[in-house]
């Protein structure tokens, strides 16, 4: 009861009314671990925050209260607040090993890569058998696209929890990548063995069947997704788009519907349903799909492909002057795209316009040598040198 005062005390700014005004500093830290740290457990960060900043104006070198407030403002999306807590910690500590992985995750959040993986490796070098330090940096690798190291991080997190589905997944996403389709499936399996209600294991192995042309297989993972979690948007999306690759649109589309009546605001399935329609002739439909996926985000990575997309439409209609038009604006949001150059040297073609339409097949050609051949009987008017 008599600590149980103390705190009350001391959460009251009313320090002055201890018995022995210098036990704060050696009480603080029970604290930190007791009292404060239950706010933050429930939820009631605000309080948890305040708690944090009264032991650092009491104790202004407690390293502790430092990173615990650092997380705090994690979880509140207050990243920069959050790397400044972090880096007075390392000011305070720099052999402080979870605040280096902790930073690197805080960052890796913030689209901030490479400045991420130094912290992670600072972390390994500290403490090379540190399994969140590696387990981390194998994901950091992997969005770099550098899959073999991040597979190596992987195993070896593995080796020091071999029962941590996590890593299983981690490893399996590195094998997929790297095209070793097998022994990804086989990661996959081992992580729903240790983890029976892994939603992202069975999401992902279904990603592989696709790839491996095991559609039924795949339909069958994402159903176990779906049992699993009724409300979860991405499966419904993820069922579409394997039908969609069955030619099943019909079916895809109420998939599509379904990820919608989650997130009216989910461009893929947008995207993914224009497909259907448009694979079905439904073709004003299809244009609306394209044009809510514009709409959306007009910047998002769908985008050039919904303005490709919507010139196919126009294009087919007989609407070619709109279609250039897409095919123009799919063009200024990626230069290299080289479909859309080779689609809008065929419109122009049509329209007899040959220099024009030549300058595109050009350009198509330089971006990628094998498109016109693979397209070569498209072409209307211009016969290839």
């Amino acid at each position: 009861m008599e600590t149980l005062r103390k705190v009350n005390l001391l959460l009251g700014g009313e320090r002055e009314k201890w018995d022995d005004p210098n036990e704060v500093i050696t009480l603080e830290p029970k604290i930190i671990n007791g009292n404060f740290n239950k706010y933050h457990r429930q939820g009631r960060c605000e309080e948890a925050l305040d708690c944090y900043n009264r032991i650092i104006l009491l104790s202004p070198n407690n390293v502790l209260a430092y990173f615990s407030k650092g997380i705090v403002l994690l979880d509140m999306n207050e990243s920069e607040k959050a790397i400044e807590c972090f880096d007075e910690t390392i000011r305070m500590n720099p052999n402080f090993t979870n605040v280096y992985y902790t930073k690197g995750q805080t960052l890796k959040l913030m689209g901030k890569t490479e400045e991420a993986m130094d912290c992670f490796n600072k972390a390994v070098s500290l403490e090379p058998n540190c399994f969140e330090a590696l387990q981390y940096k194998g994901l950091a690798l992997n969005e770099m696209g550098k899959y073999e190291e991040g597979l190596e991080c992987s195993e070896k997190a593995i080796s020091l929890k071999p029962d941590n589905a996590d890593a299983y997944l981690d490893k399996a996403y590195a094998l997929f990548k790297l095209g070793k389709n097998e022994e990804a499936v086989d990661g996959y399996d081992e992580a729903i063995r240790l983890k029976p209600n892994f939603i992202d294991a069975y999401d992902n192995k279904a990603n592989v069947l696709r790839k491996m042309g095991k559609h039924e297989e795949a339909v069958g993972c994402i159903d176990k997704s779906i049992s699993l979690d009724p409300y979860y948007p991405p499966a419904y999306f993820n069922k579409g788009e394997v039908l969609n690759e069955m030619g099943k649109y019909e079916e895809a589309i109420d998939f599509f519907d379904k990820a919608l009546s989650f997130d009216r605001n989910y461009i893929d399935a947008h995207f993914e349903k224009g497909n259907a329609l448009f694979n079905l002739e439904k073709n004003e439909k299809a244009l609306d799909c394209y044009d809510k996926v514009i709409k959306l985000n007009p910047d998002s990575p769908s985008a050039p492909g919904a303005y490709f997309n919507k010139g196919s439409v126009l294009h087919k209609t007989g609407k070619l002057e709109e279609a250039i038009g897409c095919y123009e604006k799919a063009i200024s949001l990626n230069p290299n795209y080289s479909e859309a150059y080779f689609e809008k040297g065929r419109v122009l073609d049509k329209m007899e316009k040959s220099e024009e339409a030549k300058e595109c097949y050009d350009k198509a050609m330089e971006l990628n040598p094998m498109l016109l051949k693979d397209n070569e009987a498209k072409i209307i008017g211009l016969k290839l040198e």
